[in-house]
């Protein structure tokens, strides 16, 4: 069996609190999960922020740190949104088509994931905000912005203390 997974992006899918891979051919993403004697199959989507893992602070320096103050480094995703979907059901000889919306900040939360195929059981299907990591994300952006003014007083100052004398 196949779940095509359309407009995936960072969203990771699971079965049985184990990574699906996934395959890519001729440009289309999806995963081929495990399906039990009876045909039952069940497959998780998990998307969460950068900024809720536990060791959040340290992943950001060291990247502000490698990358340069941040500059060089991928900018964080605007959305602070989490998704934990449950997608089960039975064996068709249909693949499944899943599609993935994001959420945008500008207008609010909506669905995450809508199957084309009928006959499939959906759980937590929206995204929901989270306003712990909404949170970090502003004092990373606070700090970070801080820091790139204090290391730039630091090299002035020295810049002028070695051409003073």
């Amino acid at each position: 069996m196949k779940i095509f997974l359309h407009n995936r992006k960072d969203i990771k899918v699971f079965q049985n609190s184990q990574p699906l891979k996934v395959y890519c051919k001729n440009g289309n993403e999806y995963v081929e999960p495990q399906v039990d004697a009876d045909g039952r199959f069940e497959v998780q989507f998990v998307k969460k922020s950068e900024f809720s893992g536990a060791l959040w602070f340290v992943r950001a320096l060291l990247f502000w740190i490698v990358g340069v103050m941040g500059f060089f480094t991928p900018r964080y995703a605007k959305c602070n949104h989490s998704l934990d979907c449950k997608i089960s059901g039975v064996e068709s000889n249909v693949p499944l088509n899943v599609s993935f919306m994001h959420p945008n900040p500008k207008y609010g939360v909506g669905v995450g994931v809508k199957l084309r195929e009928e006959g499939y059981r959906v759980e937590g299907a929206e995204y929901i905000l989270d306003k712990k990591s909404c949170a970090r994300k502003r004092l990373y952006s606070f700090l970070s912005a801080i820091g790139r003014l204090a290391v730039i007083v630091l090299v002035v100052v020295l810049a002028i203390k070695a051409i003073i004398g």
